[in-house]
């Protein structure tokens, strides 16, 4: 008798707890559904949301299995940032992708500064020495059998809205 009311009760809890989580998740993607496309352009200054950004260059190295794809930029953050969908976070390299839209999208891996020092730490990122560069791989089937064309996004979150800068790139 004693284990069958431990087992019921165990269930109720598991489902109870699996509910929390359906319904947190729920609240938390319910944020996401706006979200606004900008194609920008080299050299084109970004005023976002408390950054400025310009990317400055993009080199598409085409490997065995992968594109690697190299974007030189220009950060300059004047304000709280909410990056990851954390409060007051400013990991830029959080909401960056190479992205093969329909297909797949990968983050960005990489950081280095104008230095060429690995810069990908939040904290040593924030005060990098200008420009940067950001390094992204994706599957070289993936990249070439997108149905539109790949880009580097860069998505800025605004407190309620998200907006996604594509750099479009040439396959």
């Amino acid at each position: 008798m004693k284990n069958k009311i431990i087992a019921i009760i165990s269930l109720i809890l598991f489902f109870g707890v699996g509910v929390i989580f359906v319904k947190k998740y729920t609240e938390v993607n319910a944020n996401n559904i706006n979200v606004t496309e900008k194609v920008i352009h080299k050299n084109q200054l970004i005023h976002a949301h408390n950054i400025n950004f310009k990317v400055l260059n993009t080199s598409v190295q085409k490997n065995n299995d992968e594109i690697e794809l190299r974007v030189k930029m220009y950060l300059h953050q004047y304000g709280k940032l909410d990056f990851g969908q954390k409060t007051n976070n400013p990991n830029y390299i959080e909401n960056m992708w190479l992205e093969a839209p329909y297909s797949l999208s990968n983050p960005v891996v990489k950081v280095y500064d104008k230095n060429g020092k690995d810069v990908t730490y939040l904290k040593k990122l924030v005060h990098a020495k200008q420009p940067v560069t950001v390094l992204a791989t994706l599957p070289k089937k993936e990249y070439y059998s997108a149905e539109k064309k790949p880009r580097f996004t860069f998505i800025v979150h605004n407190g309620k809205n998200y907006t996604k800068y594509s750099l479009l790139l040439s396959r």
